[in-house]
């Protein structure tokens, strides 16, 4: 009887793969013409290096440190960013970055330490999520020998025979055995980012998206010293048993049920099979059970840009099938995305600006596609007065520039600072910054080797709910204190306009005046060309309005026109004494002669005189 098991065992596992997959495939079939439908290969490792930072989202790390590990690289806690920041680059794989917490983790009461498998780029930064679903204590049996039946959330079951739990240590010591529990579906909200690796599996040479109909963290503690070093034995008859959706077209008889392997990935253990309203398996370890079906699905990739082209970093994202969550993370420093998800399904994307400040900003639903095989695509944020871009120059203190290097702006209202390259001098940004308001941010400028070699107070601001006006900055930057360059580099409508001086002229016009009060006079024009104004500034210094009387553009006074806007001026550099330099950026809408309204929005270096 004993040599039949094993043939026994492998007819039965042929049976339920061929049971399991007909209805899936029937149900992926349906309302489409595509008959040929792709697939992914297990893919080669692939490193990659990186920048890394972890946002545990919705959890509270103000009162208690703990780190990540990443590759056995620790990642500790930043508050200033409310996120875990690595000091340097960390070795990553594009298709299997793995993270773990570590130690001392306020989840430890639970009886687990979250780990989180995502996809990485070799971008600048990387970003992403880890939240923890949440356990409740569903039950307990009295000592080991004790038995019974523990209701689960989802009004799911565990039953428990006599004798279910071994440890390392004696298990008898214990007068109880209790089971925290939790539960999650496709359908629930946070399931994606619940999950300790996105929903794939490898199986036959293929890498599957695993179609869940639900999932449960299961994690048995004693009343002993042992505490949680705890587990179900595997030869006793502990089940699980599962309710079936209800919202399901077809109901298979049964279905492969997953673990979490020691690679962090989704590994299949048994099958699970129907019993009236429920699934039942018998487990045989704690942590996750997912109840899932295996179906096509292909890697996509999708850059998420501004209305310019711009591509917008650290944002969340959310794919969606309808309602079902398929996959969740944060666009990388190129404003990119990488998730796997099922081939022939019309999937949305919900965008999310979830740092501090903003409020919680969603953009919901939109288009992300139907695919059936890998592909990479672009995804356009509408026009937004809270995606806030910048393109910038930078130079030396002769004025050339910069050939190499990065651009970092430190965001007050965003949990980052960002890194954009410069490139022949040049550089560009965007960024979803907070719904409205002033706040003095920062912009670094690094080398190749991360050295700073300046610094800038910058203000960057939004203007929700209302006017309706969009920040575009163009800028431009001196790495030194010494540099005798003026000039003022501003456009009138679509038309672009440069003046430029230097500090060695007898009479500079490029200036400004008086040094140390805020009614403060500003000349950006020479030879009658360019425009003048005077200003007011809250906000340190930094940041101030224009007044509006007094302004002149080529010599011609004008009326403010402040329906667009109210006009304003941005300083990145205040000296605050004569002989030396404001630098900043201005916008302003004005009315010509004939009540025609314009745009002049630029950026300066003046002379305090």
């Amino acid at each position: 009887m004993t040599n039949l098991l094993p043939k026994l065992t492998i007819a039965i596992f042929a049976l339920i793969i061929v049971s399991c997959k007909k209805p899936d495939l029937k149900e992926e079939n349906q309302g489409n013409n595509q008959t040929q439908r792709d697939y992914s290969k297990i893919p080669d490792a692939s490193p990659v290096s990186s920048r890394l930072m972890v946002y545990a989202i919705e959890n509270n790390q103000s009162t208690i440190p703990y780190y990540v590990l990443a590759n056995n690289n620790s990642i500790n806690y930043n508050s200033n960013y409310n996120a875990f920041i690595s000091t340097g680059f960390v070795s990553l794989d594009k298709y299997t970055s793995t993270i773990s917490f570590g130690s001392r983790s306020i989840f430890g009461f639970d009886g687990y330490y979250p780990t989180k498998t995502f996809t990485a780029s070799n971008a600048s930064k990387n970003y992403t999520n880890i939240k923890v679903l949440p356990l409740i204590s569903a039950g307990s049996v009295i000592g080991n020998s004790g038995s019974g039946t523990i209701r689960l959330p989802n009004n799911g079951d565990l039953v428990l025979p006599p004798y279910s739990f071994g440890t390392p240590a004696n298990p008898g010591s214990a007068t109880s055995f209790w089971i925290n529990a939790g539960f999650t579906t496709p359908s629930a909200a946070h399931y994606a980012a619940y999950l300790p690796c996105y929903p794939m599996a490898d199986q036959g040479g293929k890498r599957w998206f695993l179609n869940s109909y639900g999932v449960y963290m299961l994690s048995p503690w004693a009343s002993d010293n042992n505490s949680y070093n705890v587990d179900f034995k595997e030869n006793v008859n502990v089940m699980l048993r599962m309710p079936i959706p209800t919202n399901l077209s077809s109901v298979p008889d049964t279905i492969p049920t997953w673990n979490i392997n020691d690679k962090n990935m989704w590994q299949q253990n048994g099958v699970a099979v129907r019993n009236g309203n429920y699934y039942e398996k018998k487990i045989t370890k704690k942590g996750f059970w997912n109840f899932a079906v295996p179906v096509n699905g292909v890697y996509t990739t999708f850059h998420l840009k501004a209305n310019n082209g711009l591509g917008i970093p650290n944002v969340r994202y959310l794919i969606k099938n309808g309602i079902n969550e398929v996959a969740e993370g944060r666009t990388d420093a190129n404003g990119d995305g990488l998730v796997f998800i099922p081939t022939n399904k019309d999937l949305t994307i919900d965008l999310i600006n979830d740092h501090r400040f903003n409020l919680g900003a969603k953009i919901q639903g939109l288009p992300f596609g139907n695919f059936n095989k890998a592909s990479e695509i672009s995804i356009s944020l509408p026009a937004r007065q809270d995606v806030v871009t910048m393109r910038g120059a930078v130079f030396d203190c002769d004025g050339k520039p910069i050939t190499s290097g990065f651009v970092g702006i430190r965001a007050f209202t965003n949990d980052d600072e960002y890194l954009f390259p410069i490139t022949d001098g040049k550089f560009s940004a965007a960024q979803w910054i907070f719904r409205g308001g002033f706040f003095q941010d920062t912009l670094t400028i690094y080398n190749n080797q991360g050295a700073q070699i300046y610094r800038y107070p910058i203000g960057l601001k939004s203007n929700l709910p209302s006017p309706s006006y969009i920040y575009n900055y163009d800028t431009r930057y001196y790495t030194c204190l010494n540099s005798s360059q003026l000039y003022c580099n501003y456009r009138i409508d679509s038309n672009n306009y440069s003046i430029v001086g230097n500090t060695t002229a007898i009479s500079p016009e490029l200036n400004t005046s008086p040094a140390n009060t805020n009614d403060i006079r500003f000349n950006l024009s020479n030879n009658g060309k360019g425009i003048r104004f005077y200003t007011w500034f809250v906000a340190n210094g930094s940041y101030g309005f224009i007044y509006h009387s007094n302004v002149t553009v080529d010599g011609v006074a004008v009326q403010i026109d402040a329906s667009p806007a109210q006009p304003e001026i941005h300083l990145y550099r205040n000296d605050n004494r004569v002989g030396g330099f404001k630098e900043g950026w201005f916008s302003l809408y004005y009315k010509d002669n004939n009540g025609t309204t314009h745009n002049a929005t630029g950026n300066f270096r003046i002379k305090i005189l």
